[in-house]
């Protein structure tokens, strides 16, 4: 009897069993005989403009759906077309107001308290102070100590490490010199959290600095990846860039996770006019090429 392997598309399990003829993606079975999932993509709805039951958004030369969750792209960098910024239930939308006298103290207030925590919290201080008075610009905030510093920044920072050193060794299978980048991922998103609970692989941030200065956010990677030939082995060298973005504002019926403070205090200076939300963003590069080697696969 032929020992073939069950390992087939995509390095994906073939499973055969009573002839079902259906591929293994970890959160989906496929059927390549139709090019589609069996089951409803647990991101749905992320990717509303999307059918739900899509391989790799239908273009599987550019694209792989890796475990049927995010895909990845083969190609230079580029920023996803559905990076959205986090609409949430803001207060931008609420009907505005005149200030009056009180408003005002009430923000000096606020003010002088952001400054008082800078020394314990400097970028969750830097970033409320910028929604008090930079007038909605942009805002850069420092990924790099987030990914470097907070705990959940470090857990997420070894966990996407791992996803793209699994995922370029996937696409990229000869020597040569590649680029890729990914969709986005979600950090602190608590949906995404429950479909891989042990790992909790993208976890809210932990401290109260950053619970403050970024909360949950959204990022995406890009790489260059370099494949040499060593003897019976692959080795890989890559450089990775994470990016990250986010809106910041205040959101009606939530409240500060350390304090309990109810967003609405912070939310009606949107509603006077004397604050504003706005986007920030962010990007870290891997201080070193992450470098790793995986046995040759040869053809059979």
């Amino acid at each position: 009897e032929t020992n073939l392997s069950k390992y087939k598309y995509n390095g994906k399990e073939l499973v055969d069993d009573l002839e079902i003829g259906l591929y293994e993606y970890g959160f989906r079975w496929y059927d390549a005989q139709i090019a589609k999932f069996m089951q409803v993509d647990p991101l749905a709805d992320d990717y509303e403009y999307k059918s739900t039951y899509d391989y790799a958004e239908n273009s599987p030369i550019v694209n792989i759906d890796l475990d049927g969750l995010e895909k990845f792209r083969v190609g230079k960098s580029s920023e996803p077309q559905n990076m959205l910024l986090n609409e949430n239930n803001h207060f931008e939308k609420e009907k505005k107001q005149s200030a009056g006298i009180m408003d005002g103290v009430k923000k000096a207030w606020w003010t002088s308290k952001a400054g008082g925590a800078y020394l314990f919290m400097p970028d969750a201080s830097k970033a409320y102070l910028h929604y008090l008075y930079g007038e909605g610009k942009n805002f850069k905030f420092n990924l790099s100590k987030y990914l470097n510093e907070d705990e959940s920044g470090k857990i997420s920072f070894f966990n996407l490490m791992e996803v793209a050193k699994g995922d370029a060794s996937e696409l990229f299978t000869k020597p040569g010199n590649y680029s890729m980048n990914t969709d986005k991922f979600i950090l602190g998103d608590g949906d995404f959290e429950r479909l891989d609970v042990e790992r909790n692989w993208l976890p809210y941030p932990d401290s109260e600095n950053w619970q403050k200065a970024i909360g949950g956010f959204q990022m995406y990677m890009t790489a260059e990846v370099k494949v040499e030939k060593n003897k019976d082995k692959l080795k890989y060298t890559m450089n990775l860039m994470f990016h990250g973005s986010d809106l910041y504002n205040f959101n009606l019926g939530d409240a500060d996770i350390a304090t309990g403070v109810s967003d609405s205090v912070n939310g009606e200076f949107v509603i006077k006019n004397l604050a504003k939300q706005f986007k920030q963003y962010g990007e870290a590069k891997s201080t070193k090429p992450i470098v790793w080697e995986i046995q040759n696969q040869k053809p059979q």
